[in-house]
């Protein structure tokens, strides 16, 4: 019945979709009405709900009439603004006057006249149903809303004062029959809606009929004009007189009683009722003939007889009977106890030491699959019982024969049940893991059966299908080179295995699947888990022509397979011609279906043989008038094997070498069908199970899959480029994901047409880079790829043919792709296209510091950012150089200094863009500050990192020996590119300090590294523009202080500081070398002094990289030259470092003091007095006075070191570290005097003793170091023996003056 039904759309009806009831009513007259055409019954609806309506216009003038009488089956009343029935009724034939622009034209006045028009009822229905209009459009808020008026209606209604004869006053002729029963309408049903405009519930109010009951009836129990409630399943009486409060709506008014005062007061509490009365259903006594009543010559219905049949009677109690006690049935088989008992069964045959009992697995299965399956089991129960299932199957292959055997005879119904129309995803998962084990297990016993066929009549009509040599699978075995053979398609339904039979019932399902579509997933991994049993169920899958039926099922409107060219079994050929039109429509407006595993069996079957070209030999020409068993036209040579093949048991020399039917191949390179699968969400995601049980990505699979299609088919690569490139220009960027993606991995496959087919390759990038200049998401993923493809070359000179001919043709039309970059203003594409130009460049001469964005340098991978880990870059870098590149012959790829020339030509031309693109994202605060405060550190670095490639190219091609001559070309090019980079570097520096950036700010960083670069070739052109010495850039006065000034952060980023800001020094440095005023006020600046404190004090060894090396080198260096910065270095250790803090060894701290105390003997020379010139401020003299403890501390740290070293352990940093304190300690006790030394020794020095024990056993103790520091500790001794001659020299000295 439902499927009879169709909606104004033309698909069947809902029954889970809700519907206003009047509608319903009038759609579903409508179709019966035209059902019923033809047939006795013809007129059965008229005869029951059937009347006339009058529209009448009659002239003011002349009182000329016109009318239009109309067929109605229901009258719609208004209910807003009435009280009840009557007026209503009043409302509607009422008439509305036509005058002005609105007169209508009186045939009989021959003009225009002012007229009344209006409707009435002209024939009366023998059931009339009022439609009460409770819903309207409210045009102030644009909604439907539900009229929740009151409105009365009478038990019974008469008519006569609003039909036509009613309003004239006059009898007719045709009517004069008419009596007043004729009008009299009794009340028999209530239609009440429960609910809002948006959603309710419907429940019917009913009564009995007079004189319809008999004794022997159903109703015979009930009353004449008794009235029931029927609400769903539930059915209960129902007291007429409280009609009013049931069904009126309105307002309901409850009264409660309150005292005060000692009097009672009254409060009513109104509230609107949400039930009203929607369909109003009265009926007359008299029922007469539509047709012969509205002709005015009446005919009555006779009323239906009371005398009922005692053995219909009979009947109808035996089924009810009958029902009981299948409902009784059902009841204990359904029952939670029932289902824990066969459960206990189950588990205990399970564990029993021996095979389970064949009966007892049968009766569990009979169980599960009558029983168990049609309970409301949760899905921790359903788990349970098809896990100790499968287990008993496991250990049972004659379960599994047997199970097999009758799921494809008489049981065929459980496979369709569990697989098509069950609609609990676990148990159809479950039923799917189940067919899997048994499956898996009969396989090696069935496979000598599988075409072995039963006799069959001479009339069978498929020999003509069978011998079309279209259809046959060259088989030919690589291992013995064996003459190859044909097979054709085999009829399953013949063979004699009982495995193959259940598989075609598999395959018959296909065909009605598209009625389950929101079903079928598992039906489809069943049949893929089949194929990965290996590739005789695979090569079974085939010949049994799986693959054309996917492919028509999968284009299901759209397909252009001929019907007749699908291998079908009888059965389902009766099946298939007697679908109805629509059967192939799948999905609706809220839901797709999940062609995933068929996409995945589909996938699978193919790379389970080679795919041919048309150019492949003609080893399949249905054309041909060669025997199909004779070998004709079959190539004799075994083509190359395809990467991508799906090997049996994971062995190549397992496999066989199967050519596809050449239906087979057309269909799969199809580029409708290509068209649907390449788009990402044609079809919803989901894991690709492999042979090996593994998990895939289903987007690689799809790859894959396209991959062998076009391996040595050149015809496949067109259609494959083809589809690509259209999806690509017409669908958005999610769904042209992976079409890019197999673009990308078509050049790498390395087989004979590997140079046509990434022309075509590169043809679809630039068609779709073409089409999408326009739209930013679109380009964006194609440069994207780009950049990973072009990124993920050979590294060298030289590379793979295949890439290095994308490269070739990429650099070959960047020109091109320039000029579509530039038509975009967003500033993500030029981003994008930076770093293109990048990757673009050759890949010889990488550094470390390059490499840092291109590889995502290990170090900031690793490290950690407030307990976050981090990764450096873009998520598009963490797929570059994952794929393996296929093996072929290394060719060199265009003259490198040429590119260089060409690129920096661009991005000369680029870099006021660049500055613009920097400064709006600087000032985009809001935005990197929400990634900081929301954690997203990963996303921080990526949004900071954007434009570093463009400085990394740039810097690219000015390195080496060409990068002077290519700036050459303009003198003023580094001043003009500075003056327009230096703006957005401040930018980013402020909203460095303001936290808005992320501080490991890579493009910074990269920037940093540019000017050093441009430093080096041109210092004076930079400095001028730093200083402002040129009259056009006064404007910009300052930023040498600026360059000071750059933030810095200390936190713990060790590879970021040694990569970037180590280079910020470097800068400055070289800055300083250029000019004395610069460097004068960089030694006074405190960056300097701070970063001292930052990264060279307190260091472990672990975190001494370049930046250490290269602060502590500087500081050495001006520390020589710079008396005020020594002093003022001397007071940033002795108050920083924890040598003088915590007496550890600070190996920064005594770098620093012993060129501090070496720089001061240098000026004073060895023997300088320290009384002369008291007035100036010693570093020794303070040191060594006891204010702050020098001795103590060094003899500390001499002591410290010592004990590390004289343990087995011991290392060159320990050596590094005693060597350093002795060194500072003679440095400083050499320029004092024998007095000076002897006052220090008794006033200051407490530990002098304890050294002198050390120093005893330093110069004492046997060499015993290991190789690795022998010369640390040779330097160790000598220095040992200095100081201890200078302490017993100074003793001596003050012994003889006594």
């Amino acid at each position: 019945l439902v499927a009879s039904i169709k909606g104004y759309d033309g698909r069947s009806v809902r029954p889970g979709e809700q519907q206003d009831v009047d509608e319903f009513f009038n759609l579903f007259s409508d179709r019966l009405e035209t059902a019923l055409k033809g047939s006795a019954q013809n007129r059965i609806l008229q005869n029951v709900f059937g009347g006339q309506l009058s529209h009448l216009i009659t002239c003011q003038q002349c009182g000329f009439c016109s009318e239009r009488v109309e067929d109605c089956l229901s009258i719609s009343l208004d209910v807003k603004g009435k009280k009840n029935t009557k007026e209503s009724l009043k409302s509607y034939i009422q008439g509305d006057l036509l005058d002005g622009s609105n007169q209508y034209f009186c045939s009989k006045c021959d003009a225009k006249r002012d007229s009344v028009k209006r409707c009435c009822i002209k024939t009366l229905p023998n059931v009339l149903i009022c439609h009460l209009k409770r819903f309207e459009f409210d045009l102030e808020t644009l909604r439907k809303v539900k009229v929740n008026d009151r409105f009365e209606y009478p038990t019974e209604l008469n008519l006569k004062d609003f039909t036509k004869e009613g309003i004239d006053g006059l009898d007719h002729d045709e009517v004069s029959w008419r009596d007043d029963d004729y009008y009299t309408y009794a009340l028999r049903g209530v239609l009440v809606h429960s609910g809002t405009a948006d959603s309710g519930h419907y429940y019917s109010l009913c009564s009995v009929r007079e004189g319809r009951l008999g004794e022997s009836s159903n109703l015979s129990d009930c009353a004449d004009n008794e009235w029931f409630c029927f609400n769903d399943s539930t059915v209960t009486q129902f007291d007429p007189s409280t009609l009013d409060e049931a069904s009126f709506g309105g307002q309901y008014v409850t009264t409660s009683g309150m005292q005060a005062s000692g009097s009672f007061r009254s409060k009513a509490l109104d509230n609107t009722k949400s039930f009203s009365a929607y369909l109003l259903i009265y009926d007359r006594k008299k029922a007469f003939y539509f047709d012969e009543q509205a002709r005015g010559k009446p005919i009555r219905i006779p009323p239906p007889s009371v005398e009922t049949d005692t053995s219909l009677a009979l009947s109808w109690k035996d089924g009810i009977l009958e029902r009981n006690q299948r409902y009784n049935s059902d009841k204990i088989l359904l029952a939670p106890q029932f289902r824990n008992l066969v459960q206990d069964i189950c588990s205990k045959e399970a564990s029993n030491e021996n095979s389970p009992s064949l009966t007892a697995i049968q009766v569990i299965t009979y169980h599960v699959f009558d029983s168990f399956v049609h309970s409301s089991c949760k899905s921790s129960e359903s788990d349970l019982v098809f896990s100790n299932l499968r287990n008993l199957y496991q250990e049972s292959l004659a379960a599994c024969q047997w199970f097999i055997s009758i799921a494809s005879g008489d049981h065929r119904l459980w496979l369709e049940k569990m697989l098509l129309n069950c609609v609990s995803p676990d148990l159809r998962s479950n039923f799917a893991k189940f067919l899997s084990i048994i499956m898996k297990n009969t396989v090696s016993l069935e496979r000598k059966y599988y075409y072995e066929e039963e006799s069959i009549s001479d009339d069978d009509d498929d020999d003509e299908l069978m011998l079309d040599c279209d259809d046959d699978l060259i088989a030919q075995q690589t291992s013995n080179m064996s003459p190859p053979s044909r097979l054709s398609r085999f009829r399953y339904w013949l063979s004699k295995s009982d495995l193959v039979k259940f598989m075609g019932s598999l395959i018959d399902f296909i065909d009605s699947a598209a009625f389950h579509w929101r079903r079928f997933d598992q039906l489809f991994q069943v049949l893929e888990e089949f194929a990965h049993c290996g590739q005789e169920e695979s090569l079974l899958l085939i010949r049994c022509g799986v693959i054309l039926k996917l492919a028509d099922f999968y284009q299901s409107e759209s397909s252009a397979i001929p019907l007749t060219s699908i291998l079908r079994s009888p059965d389902a050929k009766k099946r298939v011609q007697e679908r109805g039109p629509d059967s192939k429509v799948m999905g609706d407006r809220n839901r797709k279906p999940n062609f995933g595993p068929l996409v995945s069996l589909l996938a699978t079957l193919a790379r389970s043989a080679h795919v041919p070209g048309e150019d492949d030999c003609d080893i399949s020409d249905s054309d041909s008038e060669s025997d199909p068993d004779s070998g004709a036209g079959v190539p004799t040579t075994v083509l190359a094997w395809s990467p991508y093949l799906i090997y049996c048991n994971g062995h190549p020399e397992h496999t066989f070498f199967y050519n596809l039917p050449a239906r087979d191949s057309r269909a799969l390179c199809n580029k409708d069908l290509l068209g649907k699968i390449l788009p990402a969400k044609a079809y919803l995601p989901s894991n690709i199970r492999c042979k090996d049980d593994s998990r895939l990505d289903w987007k690689q699979s799809m790859i894959d899959f396209v991959c062998h299609l076009c391996f040595n088919n050149i015809d496949a690569s067109k259609v494959v480029c083809c589809a690509a490139e259209t999806i690509i220009k017409d669908k958005k960027s999610d769904h042209a994901e992976l079409s890019v993606k197999v673009l990308m991995a078509l050049v790498h496959i390395n087989d004979r047409y590997w140079e046509n087919r990434i022309e075509y390759v590169v043809s679809s990038l630039l068609k779709g880079i073409r089409a999408n200049a326009e739209y930013d998401k679109e380009l964006c993923l194609l440069l994207d790829y780009l950049i990973i493809e072009v990124a993920s070359r050979s590294e060298g000179d030289g590379g793979f043919e295949g890439e290095v001919q994308f490269h070739n043709l990429m650099f070959k039309h960047l020109e091109q792709i320039a000029t579509l970059i530039e038509l975009s203003s967003s500033c993500q594409i030029k981003h994008r296209f930076f770093s293109f130009l990048k990757v673009m460049l050759p890949a010889e001469g990488r550094t470390p510091t390059t490499e840092l964005l291109l590889d995502v340098n290990a170090g900031l991978v690793q490290m950690s950012y407030s307990g976050t880990g981090l990764l450096c870059h873009t998520q598009i870098r963490e797929e570059i150089k994952k794929r393996k590149t296929q093996t072929g012959k290394i060719v060199p790829y265009y003259n490198i200094e040429m590119a260089k020339d060409t690129i920096f030509d661009f991005l000369t031309g680029l870099y006021h863009s660049v500055s613009e693109c920097i400064t709006s994202k600087s000032t985009s605060t809001a935005i990197s500050k929400a990634l900081i405060v929301n954690q997203d550190i990963k996303g921080a670095i990526s949004a900071c990192a954007a434009y570093s490639e463009y400085f990394m190219a740039m810097r690219q091609c000015l390195e080496g020996p060409q990068g002077l001559r290519r700036i050459l070309k303009d003198s003023s090019w580094i001043q003009s590119f500075s003056e327009a980079i230096l703006p957005s570097f401040w930018a980013i520096d402020h909203d460095d300090r303001q936290s808005t950036r992320c501080h490991i700010d890579i493009l910074k960083g990269e920037m940093i590294l540019l000017f050093e670069r441009l430093v080096q070739l041109d210092a004076v052109q930079f400095y001028d523009v730093l200083t402002c010495q040129n009259q056009e850039t006064r404007e910009r006065e300052g930023q040498s202080a600026k360059m000071l000034e750059v933030f810095v952060t200390s936190s713990d980023n060790f590879a970021f500081n040694n990569t970037y800001t180590v280079h910020y020094y470097r800068l400055l440095m070289a800055l300083g070398d250029q000019s004395s005023l610069f460097l004068d006020a960089m030694l006074k600046h405190d960056n300097w002094t701070w970063s001292l404190g930052a990264f060279v004090l307190n260091q472990c060894p672990a975190t001494r990289g370049a930046l250490f090396e290269t602060l502590l080198n500087g500081t050495q260096t001006y520390i020589a030259k710079n008396s005020g910065f020594r002093r003022k270095i001397f007071k940033k250790v002795t108050q920083d470092s924890q040598l003088f803090k915590q007496n550890a060894i600070d190996v920064g701290a005594l770098e620093l003091l012993s060129s501090i105390f070496q720089a001061e003997i240098d000026l004073r020379g060895d023997t300088v007095n320290m009384d002369q010139r008291e007035s100036e401020f010693s570093c020794i003299k303070f040191f060594v006075s006891g204010k702050v403890g020098g001795m103590s501390c060094l003899s500390s740290g001499i002591s410290t070191s010592f004990g590390k070293l004289s343990e087995h352990n011991s290392s060159r940093i320990s050596a590094n570290e005693l060597s350093l304190c002795l060194r500072c300690m003679w440095l400083a006790l050499r320029s004092l005097t024998e007095t000076q030394l002897k006052q220090i020794m008794i006033g200051a020095w407490p530990e002098v003793d304890d050294l002198n024990s050390i120093l005893t056993q330093i110069t004492t103790t046997t060499n015993q170091s290991q190789d690795d520091c022998r010369e640390e500790v040779k330097e160790i001794e000598d220095t040992a023996c200095k100081l201890q001659k200078m302490m017993l020299a100074a003793q001596a000295t003050n012994s003889n003056k006594q």
